[in-house]
């Protein structure tokens, strides 16, 4: 059996969309594959999205990020604390 050292990132990118979002979630903690991180980027939604997001805040392999308003900085939250962090852009390389 091989092993699982290759760590992978799996990057959900969220505005407005709460109807889907705990399930996505769920999907991603559910894979075989177990040694993952899910980092989750909200766009500033006004839907329950936020809501949705806090009931994962403690997941160890889970980390959010809330847009801030009118600024170029991301708020990570995770398990209980806030960061921020300054951003230009996002790469995703595929």
């Amino acid at each position: 059996m091989k092993k699982q050292n290759t760590l992978i990132s799996i990057l959900i990118i969220n505005y407005n969309n709460h109807s889907l979002l705990k399930r996505s979630i769920e999907s991603c903690l559910k894979q075989s594959y177990k040694n993952i991180e899910i980092l989750i980027f909200d766009d500033q939604s006004n839907d329950n999205s936020p809501n949705v997001l806090k009931k994962f805040i403690k997941k160890k392999k889970i980390k959010i990020y809330f847009k801030k308003k009118k600024k170029k900085t991301l708020e990570k939250i995770h398990e209980g604390e806030t960061e921020e962090y300054a951003i230009d852009c996002i790469w995703i390389l595929v």
